[in-house]
């Protein structure tokens, strides 16, 4: 997370993950996807702000706050679904472990249309298989001098071109925005 300013994250991950712990986990500031509203939580050096006018705000809220770090959209299936109906992918990062967890939220279901992308890499070990790909240029509506790019990171960040989006399918997704 060296190169990032704030997370997003959905109120199913806050919840389930008992919102990361007494100190928070990452120490910058995290908004929550929720159609709940909730006071904000701050835990060590987390700040957990709940939004609930959807995900072009979230967005908009952790940017400001992360300057010009990156911002990583994680988990829950619905808020990457949301991002991607919004226009707001330039690339996808998606992460395979060799597990089938047998339910959740499908990643690509009720799209309105094709997404088109350029595969741009792919990274194999025993314990995943990393796929990065490109937006063709033409899916996204919005104006990307505006909204910036995207960038992976994470956990077990790599290097890479700017403008990356990731996605952890294992227990939840990971997104970053730049």
């Amino acid at each position: 997370f060296a190169t990032s300013g704030a997370v997003i994250t959905s109120r199913k991950i806050y919840d389930g993950t008992e919102g990361w712990g007494e100190d928070g986990f990452y120490r910058m500031p995290v908004f929550v996807l929720t159609h709940r509203p909730h006071d904000v939580v701050v835990k060590g050096e987390t700040t957990f702000t709940f939004v609930t006018d959807g995900i072009e705000s979230a967005i908009a809220q952790a940017r400001s706050a992360a300057g010009d770090k990156k911002v990583h959209v994680m988990g829950g299936a619905s808020v990457i679904q949301q991002a991607l109906k919004a226009g707001l992918v330039d690339s996808f990062h998606l992460h395979m472990a060799p597990v089938v967890l047998g339910a959740g939220t499908r990643l690509f279901d009720d799209l309105r249309e094709p997404i088109e992308l350029e595969r741009t890499e792919v990274l194999e070990s025993e314990f995943a298989t990393h796929l990065d790909s490109a937006s063709s240029g033409n899916n996204q509506s919005h104006d990307k001098s505006r909204d910036g790019g995207f960038e992976h990171g994470g956990r077990n960040a790599q290097s890479g071109a700017a403008r990356r989006l990731a996605s952890s399918v294992q227990r939840s997704q990971m997104y970053t925005f730049g």
